[in-house]
């Protein structure tokens, strides 16, 4: 039912048996002489919802991608929206799931995701929310995003970090989060969304956290190029000279780089192609 039901007010009046929740019988009631009085609260019921989430954030060096599925159970009453608190900085880019329509309010603090679902639901509710947001500086500071769902008696949340490899994290302020182990290989995690771009050499960090929890804060190192290369060389004798040409195939690690610089005998400078 949409209301609650609860005995108020009982003079000359005793309660046999309580009526099971969802069947809209409030209970089996003894009138024990007259006159009796039988008072009843009736409030709107509210809905109880419980919610569990996994968030992938992915840090380059130039922007942070936030990709977070949420696993909602809705209870007693359905509901006909969710609402989500962002930390401030993230633009949202689409929410996937059984959405009629979303929209952001970013002029309140924290700003609101608020998701209208295509109609009044109970049970399970999942949704998966995409946003982003830039770097002005590659070592700066990253404050991890926190989701508070509005109006949830509980939220449980897993947050994995998936760092650029030409990035060195460090945990600078754990806040109220606590830090696990991410397994690379190991069995997927089912909350967890599948990230939209492998990150080949990436650094991974795994958090807790519960509700509306203070974040956590990472800070980073520029890393330097790590280079190396392997050369073949190919001669080639002739009658009257003597051809030289050299392969050579470069592994560049961490940081990106868009020149090599090579030094070469002083004899075969001016013949090179």
């Amino acid at each position: 039912g949409q209301l609650d039901v609860t005995p108020k007010t009982l003079n000359q009046v005793t309660r046999m048996t309580a009526g099971s929740e969802g069947t809209g019988v409030v209970g089996v009631f003894r009138l024990l002489r007259q006159p009796w009085k039988l008072g009843l609260d009736v409030t709107e019921a509210k809905a109880q919802v419980e919610a569990r989430s996994g968030t992938l954030v992915t840090v380059r060096r130039e922007a942070v991608t936030l990709d977070a599925a949420l696993d909602l159970t809705v209870r007693r009453v359905g509901i006909f929206d969710v609402k989500v608190d962002l930390p401030q900085g993230w633009t949202v880019s689409e929410v996937d799931g059984a959405v009629d329509q979303w929209s952001v309010d970013a002029k309140v603090t924290p700003q609101v995701l608020t998701v209208k679902l295509k109609q009044q639901t109970s049970g399970a509710v999942k949704l998966v929310i995409h946003a982003k947001q830039t770097r002005s500086q590659a070592a700066d500071d990253l404050i991890l995003p926190v989701l508070t769902v509005q109006d949830a008696t509980r939220h449980e949340a897993k947050l994995h970090v998936s760092v650029h490899s030409s990035l060195e994290p460090n945990t600078k302020d754990l806040g109220d989060f606590q830090q696990e182990d991410v397994v690379d290989g190991g069995p997927a995690d089912s909350l967890m969304p599948a990230p939209t771009v492998a990150e080949v050499g990436a650094t991974k960090l795994g958090f807790r956290y519960r509700d509306a929890a203070k974040p956590a804060v990472l800070s980073f190192k520029s890393r330097s190029s790590q280079v190396s290369v392997d050369i073949r060389t190919l001669v080639e004798a002739r009658e009257q000279s003597v051809r030289h040409q050299w392969t050579l195939a470069f592994e560049v690690a961490y940081a990106a780089t868009d020149r090599f610089v090579l030094a070469v005998p002083k004899t075969i400078a001016e013949e090179l192609r």
